[in-house]
């Protein structure tokens, strides 16, 4: 019998069928028959993470037949914070030796459309960095716009 694409023969009694090759490719030789007793274990979706400048930071599944860019994970975090620097943002990429290396991105300029948006990996990290400028001129903004309240209701105007 030939083993199709997408299958591997683990033991005599164990098998290994590809989720993306049986739901995607109707390869008719995945779908196998399930008998009584027999026992199926679905491994956990991979992951991406979004930290820094957005609005939910957090880990997301990442979709086994569509790939994920850039943009879409922003999105998926709620958007970018008022304070994000779109020019400090990078993915922080493990290769398969366990080490990290990080790739920096214009997100102002993929925003735009003047730069390729990138897709995702598995256990990729997009770090958006916070401007400190933008969080002190913000918090600036907020101290005098209180204070002009503050004497406006003190005045009673």
């Amino acid at each position: 019998m030939e083993i199709p694409e997408g299958m591997r023969v683990i033991s005599s009694d164990r098998i290994e069928i590809s989720l993306n090759r049986l739901f995607y490719s109707h390869e008719g030789g995945l779908n196998i028959p399930i008998k009584p007793f027999d026992i199926i274990t679905v491994s956990e979706a991979d992951r991406f993470y979004v930290l820094g400048g957005v609005r939910q930071a957090s880990s997301f599944p990442l979709p086994s037949k569509d790939q994920v860019t850039i943009l879409q994970a922003v999105a998926m975090a709620g958007g970018l914070t008022p304070t994000a620097s779109k020019g400090g943002a990078r993915i922080i990429r493990t290769k398969e030796d366990g080490s990290r290396f990080e790739i920096p991105i214009q997100l102002g300029q993929i925003i735009k459309g003047q730069s390729a948006d990138m897709k995702l990996l598995a256990n990729d990290i997009v770090y958006i960095n916070d401007s400190t400028t933008k969080a002190a001129v913000r918090r600036g903004l907020e101290t005098v716009l209180q204070t002009a309240s503050g004497v406006t209701v003190y005045r009673g105007w």
